[in-house]
């Protein structure tokens, strides 16, 4: 509906004013801001993730807000316009590529039509007990993304702005919440193979889709499968091309200095697929954490599930070579002959618990976007 009436509305078409009324009946309105959520299933509405930033609500949204800047009509799509800056990540993007493209389209469009090339802004963040940073927003900055590192253990900030111009400051935190989803999109099961051992990986990780009642779609849309590799691992590259001309796989790539591997499906249904990955141990580690491997749907990551593996076994003798070699093998071998011998997933749930709220980074940023500040 929203892309339909952008379209309207960039041809100028005798029906967009139709398509507009019906669109904002559409709308969620709450606290000065305006947005648009894709109905899901009732017995989804209480997901957690449901419930977090939805990157298929900010494709919608924005492509809302373009609807109304093309027809010149500011004063409804500035609540829009606020509502999708209040789900921009540190960096000034959103969840997904796509969603980022269409939301930062939308701002871009704002900002073309009523800024002003004669910035000359003081912005002040306050905090603690005087502390007190200033970025400057000039003509020759505007563009540029400015940063503050706030301290964790923050309480309180105030944000001040002085001089003629406009400017979009934003404040973002992130932290982990000890919450279990009970509403997984996806069976996920990652399996370490026996073939495995303290330098080699053999995993699988076998994925379906699972449909809801009242939802009219019995698979995904384009999936993606995350795998991080434990500590010292890396993924045998040659293996890649094998994986990737398997059934329903359209792409595989890999990041972080090929320690994580992304899989991208067409899409999934309840019929299981199980790409396998093999890896080898480059760097000397032991004492491995458990891993995860995230499954979600690309164009709504509220669907989703994680579950967690555990790398091969390995203890302080395989990777010694001091001295001292023989006492410590000796505790780590009698410490690990109590281990179980257990190379599956150890979470018991598809979308597994996080670990305990802790606050971890607090930004602040100044960006050239929204707001006309005279003498604040």
């Amino acid at each position: 509906m929203a892309l339909g009436t952008y379209v309207l509305s960039r041809a100028n078409h005798n029906a967009k004013a139709a398509f507009l009324q019906r669109l904002d009946s559409m709308a969620t309105n709450k606290d000065g801001r305006k947005w648009w959520n894709k109905t899901a299933p009732a017995g989804e509405q209480q997901s957690p993730w449901y419930n977090a930033t939805r990157n298929v609500n900010i494709e919608i949204s924005a492509y809302a807000a373009l609807a109304l800047l093309e027809n010149n009509l500011v004063g409804d799509a500035l609540p829009v316009l606020n509502w999708l800056m209040d789900q921009r990540n540190s960096k000034g993007g959103f969840v997904a590529s796509q969603d980022t493209v269409v939301g930062l389209q939308a701002l871009l469009m704002f900002a073309e039509r009523f800024s002003s090339q004669g910035n000359n802004l003081q912005i002040g963040f306050h905090y603690g007990e005087g502390a007190e940073t200033i970025i400057n927003v000039n003509a020759e900055n505007s563009l540029a993304l400015q940063t503050v590192e706030l301290p964790n253990n923050l309480k309180n900030l105030s944000v001040s702005a002085t001089g003629r111009g406009m400017a979009f400051a934003q404040v973002s935190y992130q932290y982990n919440t000890n919450v279990t989803s009970a509403w997984p999109r996806f069976v996920l099961d990652p399996t370490v193979n026996r073939n495995s051992h303290a330098d080699y990986l053999h995993l699988s990780a076998c994925a379906s889709f699972v449909s809801v009642v009242g939802e009219a779609e019995q698979r995904s849309n384009m999936a993606v499968m995350e795998v991080q590799l434990p500590s010292g691992f890396v993924v045998d590259r040659d293996t890649l091309p094998t994986l990737e001309s398997s059934e329903r796989i359209k792409k595989v790539e890999t990041q972080n200095r090929n320690t994580k591997v992304v899989i991208y499906f067409d899409y999934l249904d309840r019929r299981e697929v199980c790409p396998t990955l093999h890896a080898y141990k480059t760097v000397k580690v032991t004492k491995h954490r458990p891993v995860a491997v995230v499954m979600y749907d690309y164009y709504d990551n509220a669907r989703r599930a994680r579950q967690f593996y555990r790398a091969p076994k390995s203890n302080i003798c395989d990777i010694c070579e001091h001295a001292n070699c023989g006492d410590l093998c000796e505790k780590a071998e009698k410490r690990e002959s109590k281990r179980p011998d257990d190379y599956t997933a150890i979470a018991g749930h598809s979308s597994s618990a996080d670990l305990k709220a802790i606050p971890l980074v607090l930004v602040a940023t100044a960006l050239l976007i929204l707001f006309n500040t005279l003498s604040c």
